[in-house]
């Protein structure tokens, strides 16, 4: 599905009088993912809409027949850095316990570092020296620990399916930004690495490459089934 295809569809369905690119990816992602099966059907109400308005034009006719998409789908969240990373999930983990329990997301917060109002905007200190911003981004992996451990201990809180989302992508993050030596402590991993996760806001964005010195971020890079009709 075009941008230009999609856009319509959404004013067709009433959504919205005009849609911006990042409206219509985030609108894209959801109606592709509704062919995936198990998915909730309303996702397939504008795709279905617009296929019958186009029929009744007569735009198209003919059976219908399902090729393959393997056009990847631009993410429409910008690729965190480390700390901007594990801080944002750890902003949705706090987002998650206080839907449940509000009281419980106030002594969270109460009981962590540093402030996630802004999830953002990094701690104060001198991110430019290479040694403060080891020590900085170690004390960034510790907070969002201590949020970890401190949702995992109540097994009634821990339990929501939410939190339980929450918490497990922040404990893929931490393991998959830092590494923790003998001492304990945690580092950032060095080397060439493969950053399976982008952003806290779109954990299923991922590098990919057009060529080898074009490179672009996406939603999904596989395949996936598209409707269409043939003439």
């Amino acid at each position: 599905m075009s941008g230009r295809w999609t856009r319509c569809a959404l004013i067709c369905a009433g959504r919205s009088r005009s849609a911006c690119r990042s409206t219509t990816r985030a609108f894209t992602r959801r109606a592709w993912f509704a062919f995936v099966p198990g998915c909730c059907c309303k996702e397939r109400l504008v795709f279905e809409r617009s296929l019958e308005l186009a029929t009744e034009l007569g735009l198209i006719s003919g059976r219908a027949e399902q090729i393959l998409d393997s056009t990847p789908m631009l993410g429409a969240a910008a690729v965190q850095d480390t700390a901007t990373l594990v801080r944002c999930a750890v902003r949705k983990l706090l987002d998650a316990v206080k839907v449940v329990d509000s009281r419980a997301a106030r002594e969270l917060r109460a009981g962590l570092r540093f402030d996630y109002s802004r999830p953002r905007v990094k701690p104060e200190g001198d991110w430019q020296d290479r040694d403060a911003r080891v020590e900085l981004l170690a004390a960034v992996a510790r907070d969002a620990e201590r949020a970890l451990r401190a949702v995992e201990v109540d097994d009634e809180l821990f339990a929501a399916p939410g939190i339980a989302e929450a918490a497990r992508l922040l404990r893929e993050i931490i393991g998959q930004e830092f590494e923790v030596a003998d001492d304990d402590v945690p580092r950032v991993r060095g080397g060439r690495r493969v950053r399976q996760i982008l952003s806290a806001h779109d954990p299923e964005m991922r590098h990919g490459r057009q060529t080898s010195s074009r490179r672009f971020t996406a939603t999904s890079c596989t395949p996936r089934p598209r409707a269409g009709r043939r003439s």
